[in-house]
């Protein structure tokens, strides 16, 4: 994330606009997890002072493009695959093959269309074209998400874009997939030289994690000469220190006071 006044030309006072860069990699997954997911992404573009940007250096496609098209702007790598806005579903069905065994498999139901193709119970045309209809909803209210987040896709995402097919950077910018062409590295990089201060997020620890981290001193790690270094650190000051300073710099100015023994 960055932390910029005034970000993407904008004027809001003293507030400062964060911008959150997410680098997907997804062939997507179950509806319900990518749903979920690209409500989350949705929930912070949202969000007054916050931009979001998708970065996809290799490939967001099916869940992981409906997740990437929530974002404020998607950025992809030449080489990078997006789109695939489509629905599958497959089935095994061992109905004919247990009965050749001279087995039979009973399916009770309460609900004319509940589950209408199961793994043991016979197959109708009916059920097929039940789940088919299904399958329709779901790709309809995909289609109506990426369109919701892109409007530039309203055009065309029923015949063109959203019907399952996947597309390279250059190709996907020019149908309004993606808003430019570069790497996560490129792109993150450009912030840096434009004065951004970028930062890195990682997963927090666990709780068994912190506790073993409390448990062990920093001198468990030094040498015998590192440890009687460290026994000299006033701590309160050198992170005062290093809170005041450019941090590494004033690290090795407090250091260089002390001398080994």
């Amino acid at each position: 994330g960055q932390y910029r006044t005034g970000a993407f030309g904008t004027s809001k006072g003293n507030l400062q606009e964060l911008e959150v860069v997410v680098i997907l990699e997804s062939t997507g997954g179950g509806v319900q997890d990518y749903g979920l997911a690209s409500a989350q992404i949705e929930r912070l573009t949202s969000q007054e002072g916050i931009v979001t940007t998708v970065c996809v250096d290799k490939y967001a496609v099916s869940g992981g493009y409906m997740m990437a098209s929530q974002a404020t702007k998607v950025v992809a790598a030449p080489f990078a695959i997006v789109g695939s806005i489509g629905v599958i579903a497959e089935r095994l069905n061992f109905h004919q093959s247990i009965g050749k065994l001279g087995i039979d498999a009973i399916t009770l139901k309460a609900g004319t269309h509940k589950a209408p193709l199961t793994t043991f119970g016979a197959v109708t045309k009916a059920d097929v074209a039940a789940e088919q209809q299904t399958l329709q909803k779901f790709h309809k209210a995909f289609q109506d998400l990426v369109a919701d987040g892109r409007p530039a896709l309203e055009e065309t995402i029923k015949d063109i874009v959203g019907q399952g097919e996947i597309y390279f950077g250059e190709e996907a910018n020019d149908l309004n997939l993606v808003d430019s062409v570069m790497t996560s590295g490129e792109y993150i990089m450009d912030r840096i030289e434009a004065g951004d201060r970028v930062l890195k997020l990682y997963p927090a620890p666990s709780r068994h994690h912190r506790r073993l981290i409390r448990e062990l001193a920093l001198s468990d790690f030094l040498p015998e000469k590192g440890a009687k270094l460290l026994s000299k650190i006033n701590i309160p000051q050198l992170l005062a220190m290093l809170a005041q300073t450019s941090g590494v710099v004033g690290f090795a100015q407090y250091l260089a006071r002390y001398k080994f023994k």
